[in-house]
């Protein structure tokens, strides 16, 4: 078997700042424990090192992982646009019709099984040699992601063709595969792989010890009911965020006398705050250590795709979680293992005295585990990251 895998990402995956990131460096990692050699191929960087005019980077994640990001600055340009404008990335594809560059294109001639992350990145499939395989991995289905107009139907239309490009996909959901086929016309068949954590580098936090540093770094007392909500810069995010800053107004003085704290941590706020009851961390090198730090666990998000990377975290750090409908995708959330509720529900959760979270938690872990553990599901599909294409009529009969 060659065991040489190319992932083929439109955005640096390292270091990891997002759920999207968290996705594609598990499934990578994963791969490299199964035996595999993983060469990750990024087409546009982080603003930071194109303001500072870096070349071309390299990071080596481990002996058998090794990220390459290519810095071409117009490039860089218009992701940057895109993600202030709010436009979807299908530049990447009309951009990959005319130009793949020189080290990717030596990259895809020393690989016979290559993987694209996200759906733009589908005209690289349509113009390499056909002895290849081609995996597409798929975050969400995109077009759900966008109010209908002219960007769901483009998105649309970019997720088909990148279906029908590659030799098969892996999905996220169940949710998700149903939308797709819908779409495409025809059942879809590829794996389940959700987005699973690393277990294996998780194990490393000493949970107690960074319970009583972090608390006491964020001047939270014992007593105190440590709520909190991670989120990368990411519409369903940023709006949750805008939710719970006017929760936490209306409500100030009821949760300070109940000594509620509520944190917001990661990139989905630019800037950082605290006063008695709220506080908002901003970007954090590392989150583990403040859900060491918490005592439950919120996801009040009301729209998205796929399935929330955040809940994962949640259940492996056994935080019962406080969840809309919506934020529940993806996982065995139920009344048993978790409290599902809508926003206006929200306070009387927080003040009902008589819910037994501990067992909560416990029942979502049982629950999860094999969906939490994202190295199961690599292992049980080991398969078609082998050598070999498929065929690109990924359909069941």
């Amino acid at each position: 078997m060659d065991n040489k895998i190319l992932f083929i990402s439109g955005l640096q995956i390292y270091p990891v700042e997002s759920g999207g990131q968290k996705r594609s460096s598990s499934i990578c990692e994963s791969l490299t424990q199964c035996g595999f050699e993983v060469t990750i191929f990024s087409l546009t960087g982080r603003r930071d090192a194109y303001l500072k005019l870096k070349g071309d980077t390299k990071f080596c994640a481990n002996l058998n992982l090794t990220e390459f990001v290519y810095m071409n600055p117009v490039w860089g340009l218009i992701c940057f646009l895109c993600y202030r404008l709010h436009i979807p990335f299908i530049w990447q594809s009309f951009v990959l019709k005319f130009l793949i560059p020189k080290k990717l294109r030596n990259l895809i001639d020393s690989h016979q099984t290559i993987i694209l992350d996200f759906p733009y990145l589908y005209p690289i499939a349509q113009k390499s040699d056909h002895t290849k395989k081609f995996i597409l991995n798929t975050h969400n289905a995109e077009f759900n992601l966008w109010d209908s107009g002219v960007f769901k139907k483009l998105v649309q239309i970019v997720e088909s063709k990148a279906i029908d490009s590659c030799d098969t996909s892996i999905y996220c959901t169940e949710g998700d595969r149903e939308a797709l086929s819908k779409l495409c016309g025809r059942k879809l068949p590829g794996p389940i792989i959700p987005n699973g954590l690393n277990i294996s580098e998780l194990a490393k936090y000493d949970r107690t010890s960074l319970r009583e540093e972090f608390r006491k770094k964020l001047d939270f007392r014992e007593i105190d009911d440590v709520y909190i909500f991670s989120g990368s810069y990411f519409g369903p995010n940023i709006e949750t965020l805008e939710f719970i800053k006017s929760f936490v107004t209306e409500n100030f003085h009821v949760l300070k006398a109940n000594n509620i704290k509520i944190v917001v941590l990661g990139s989905v706020s630019k800037a950082s705050s605290q006063d008695e009851v709220l506080t908002i961390t901003s970007r954090v090198d590392d989150v583990y250590p403040y859900l060491c730090a918490a005592d439950k666990a919120l996801n009040l998000v009301t729209s998205g795709s796929g399935a929330n990377v955040k809940n994962y975290e949640y259940i492996y750090f056994e935080l019962p979680i406080i969840t809309t409908s919506v934020g529940a995708r993806g996982l065995d959330l139920h009344s048993g293992n978790a409290i599902i509720i809508e926003r206006d529900q929200l306070l009387d959760t927080m003040l009902n005295h008589s819910l037994n979270f501990s067992e909560l938690s416990k029942n979502a872990y049982k629950q999860n585990i094999e969906m939490i553990d994202i190295k199961i599901s690599i292992k049980k599909n080991l398969n078609i990251f082998k050598q070999g294409p498929s065929g690109s009529s990924q359909e069941i009969s």
